[in-house]
């Protein structure tokens, strides 16, 4: 191999190399509920439901809530690339009736020069009752622009009881943990 092309290959590698060093190292907590009666997330973005839940608190860190069926819950975030930032996932803590699934949608740009979003949606189920943490990876996302991320929403309340109170908690951008 020719001594000019050997070392445009390590100046790639060393590009490649400082652009995964410049990448997330750690979650980015996006909301602890600490600001949610500023309607602000813990990134200073706006955060709030819509308005129409049946009952809504908050304490500590987690906001406890009634949703009528078309209740939602929203929050927005500075403009990130999945594959410049390494955010691959989004969790979240979640106590929710047994057998209750709701849709979560991810908001997304073809970059985050776009003014132009995207709504895609997928579906969490299976809940038992009590409190978990979902782990939802971008990619589970069908035919979501990870390239430009503005927001998610939590919807469509599919439950066979109206009585319990539902708990969201600790939402963060996840770095690199999810395949």
């Amino acid at each position: 191999m020719q001594p000019q092309r050997i070392l445009r290959y390590l100046a790639i590698g060393l590009r490649a190399w400082k652009a995964a060093a410049s990448m997330c190292r750690y979650n980015l907590l996006v909301d602890d509920f600490s600001r949610f009666s500023d309607k602000r997330n813990s990134l200073g973005m706006k955060a709030s439901d819509d308005g129409s839940m049946r009952y809504l608190t908050v304490s500590e860190d987690t906001i406890f809530f009634a949703p009528q069926r078309l209740s939602y819950f929203y929050e927005t975030v500075p403009c990130v690339s999945e594959r410049a930032s390494g955010y691959n996932a989004i969790a979240f803590t979640i106590k929710a009736p047994q057998d209750a699934s709701i849709t979560l949608e991810m908001q997304t740009a073809d970059d985050c020069t776009s003014e132009l979003y995207n709504s895609t949606w997928r579906y969490v189920m299976n809940f038992t009752g009590e409190e978990q943490r979902i782990v939802a990876p971008m990619s589970s996302f069908q035919g979501a622009r990870t390239n430009g991320i503005a927001a998610f929403n939590w919807a469509t309340w599919e439950t066979n009881t109206t009585d319990f109170v539902w708990e969201l908690g600790d939402i963060e951008l996840i770095c690199g943990a999810v395949p």
